[in-house]
């Protein structure tokens, strides 16, 4: 009964939710509430790198489609914010004519087609950052001021025009007030899916095998391999590390544009017994990762509510991160992660040193983890819904 009267909600991103999804924490946050949605959702999408059968659902669950609207490449010359405006605005009107009574949207590019002309219905925008990701774009040109300067526009736009915004973090929601739209945003942070992020004792031992990592402490960094993540600044710390006792190595799980010049720094630095790219790893299979590891690394320039901070915890692994955005919400500093004001490599190897120092425990990490689950963050995502489109009879 309650499905036949919930809105017929629409979800609006640039994500692939059948392969890998070149868009982060956005990705991450959605597998992982997704996964606990009790009424129906269509996920509109970019097909990564494979033709879209256009309009033909793919069940993902019984709750869940995935409906990729366009067909897409990447890495491409064209970004893909841009290839997401496009999409979306040549398929406006086929996304409206499905009878949704509200847009969830994950991004200003994806908003922006969705906020004006006909047959408009109420959209909720969801901020995952503060910062202007232009700033950190792997297009040169992209990084004009010109370029920053109509983001931040946009943006004030979106926050204008739509009739709510979901802010992550208290940065997120500082901005819709100061674009004039306080009196139409909710603070709701990230959450994690913990029936699939969770202590497992048998997957630890499993992945330490495959890698012959039995005398190892192993750092973990899952992220994007780009400008401003501070990758290059692992490397450095785990080299001094090394040179004081060589029982660490590193795993690097993601692409980006950065991967090639990291590998030539291990190989410059005689590292390739301490480090392993990975790569990509399907979402669900990150787990048994942040098992593996011994201590999540994260010395990120920018960060909002990091997903894979929330994910590693919430599998009992502590966390070192440079304390930006919302990361010290999550992290509290001797307890079940350190915090650094730099990610400078000396900085970074002297925590992990002090991790290892500290009385933590897996479990008592993982419960901590708790009040971020992804069945709170559903049930408030559901209030607003509710609020703000009318039930389908």
């Amino acid at each position: 009964m309650m499905q036949m009267t919930a809105p017929r909600i629409g979800i609006i991103g640039p994500v692939d939710l059948i392969n890998h999804q070149p868009v982060g924490g956005l990705s991450g946050f959605l597998s992982n509430v997704l996964g606990v949605f009790r009424f129906p959702v269509r996920v509109y999408g970019l097909a990564v790198n494979r033709k879209a059968k256009r309009w033909a659902p793919v069940s993902l669950s019984a709750n869940v489609q995935f409906v990729p609207v366009a067909g897409v490449r990447y890495p491409s010359p064209i970004p893909m914010r841009l290839k997401a405006l496009l999409a979306y605005s040549r398929n406006r009107s086929r996304i409206l004519s499905d009878g949704l009574d509200l847009l969830y949207i994950h991004s200003v590019e994806s908003a922006l087609p969705f906020l004006f002309g006909k047959n408009r219905v109420p959209t909720v925008y969801h901020q995952h950052g503060s910062h202007n990701p232009v700033q950190l774009s792997g297009y040169r040109l992209a990084r004009l001021k010109a370029f920053q300067f109509i983001f931040d526009k946009m943006l004030n736009l979106v926050h204008r025009r739509s009739d709510w915004t979901i802010a992550i973090d208290a940065h997120c929601r500082e901005q819709v007030i100061r674009n004039g739209a306080g009196h139409k945003v909710s603070l709701l942070m990230n959450g994690v899916d913990t029936e699939v992020f969770r202590p497992d004792l048998q997957a630890r031992q499993r992945m330490r095998e495959r890698f012959l990592l039995e005398k190892k402490r192993v750092i973990l960094f899952v992220g994007r391999l780009e400008e401003g993540k501070g990758t290059d600044n692992l490397l450095e710390a785990l080299n001094i590390l090394n040179a004081r006792e060589e029982a660490y190595c590193a795993f690097f799980i993601g692409e980006g544009r950065q991967k090639k010049f990291l590998q030539e720094l291990v190989d410059k630095r005689h590292m390739e017994q301490a480090v392993s790219f990975p790569g990509a790893i399907p979402h669900h299979q990150l787990r048994d990762f942040y098992n593996m590891a011994d201590v999540l690394l994260l010395p990120s320039e920018r960060e909002g509510i990091p997903m894979v901070v929330l994910e590693a915890l919430a599998s009992g692994t502590p966390v070192v991160a440079t304390d930006v955005g919302g990361v010290g919400n999550l992290v509290s500093d001797g307890k079940n992660g350190i915090l650094l004001k730099t990610n400078a490599p000396e900085s970074l190897a002297h925590a992990v040193l002090r991790i290892f120092d500290l009385p933590m425990d897996r479990e008592s990490i993982a419960r901590g983890a708790e009040p971020f689950g992804a069945e709170r963050t559903v049930l408030e995502l559901k209030k607003i819904f509710d609020k703000l489109a009318a039930p389908a009879e």
